[in-house]
């Protein structure tokens, strides 16, 4: 009965452990679990992605989808231009930062991606006929500057591995960011300073130079 006992308190200890471990947990990394909501309908796509589906919508009425970063990144991508050309008939432009501009005969479509939980891409499509969606350039605010992307690669040479910081929050294409650390671009994409008036964004593999906005 002694024994009994013992194991049960010990079994609810560990219970109780687990329980703080992950509140703690979900508290300190909030902003990245819920960069997007209620992460679960993300979580359960993630689980079937492979080699043959590598991507996944994950709502049925929203051009939301998710695919596996890094490694599979390119294939991902790929796939997901075919997938917007040749469900709406029209041709891929251009790529600016992380959006991707398709367009055909006074049409046009964007998708952007965004990095998801780190080892995770997620691709939105927007297919609004606004002409003014498309009048603004990817754009971050740091620090209360807006830097705007210059449409080029940086040209630094070696460099330091950390990141001065993190994009965590974006708003849609047409809109100017409003708080520090937003972009209108998507998140998780670290940054470095370059000097007073310049930083280089690091976006699917590439670093991108964004200089500060001119007054």
């Amino acid at each position: 009965m002694f024994i009994k006992s013992k194991v049960i308190k010990v079994a609810i200890t560990v219970m109780v452990a687990i329980i703080l471990l992950g509140g703690v947990s979900t508290f300190v990394y909030k902003d990245v679990i819920f960069q997007r909501g209620n992460p679960i309908p993300y979580l359960i796509k993630c689980i079937n992605l492979n080699e043959k589906e590598p991507y996944k919508k994950v709502f049925d009425n929203k051009e939301v989808y998710i695919s596996k970063g890094k490694g599979h990144y390119n294939k991902a991508e790929q796939n997901l231009i075919k997938l917007v050309e040749n469900k709406y008939n029209i041709d891929f432009a251009e790529q600016v930062g992380s959006g991707y501009i398709f367009q055909s005969q006074g049409q046009t479509i964007i998708m952007t991606t965004e990095v998801y939980l780190k080892y995770y891409n997620v691709w939105e499509i927007s297919t609004k006929q606004n002409e003014e969606l498309y009048d603004l350039i990817p754009m971050v605010k740091i620090k209360g500057d807006l830097y705007l992307d210059t449409g080029r690669e940086s040209n630094m040479g070696p460099r330091c591995g950390v990141m001065d910081g993190e994009i965590k929050s974006t708003v849609e294409p047409f809109e100017n960011p409003s708080q520090d650390n937003q972009s209108n671009f998507g998140t998780g994409y670290g940054y470095q300073f370059i000097d007073d008036n310049a930083i280089d964004i690091y976006i699917n593999g590439k670093w991108f130079r964004f200089e500060k906005e001119q007054e």
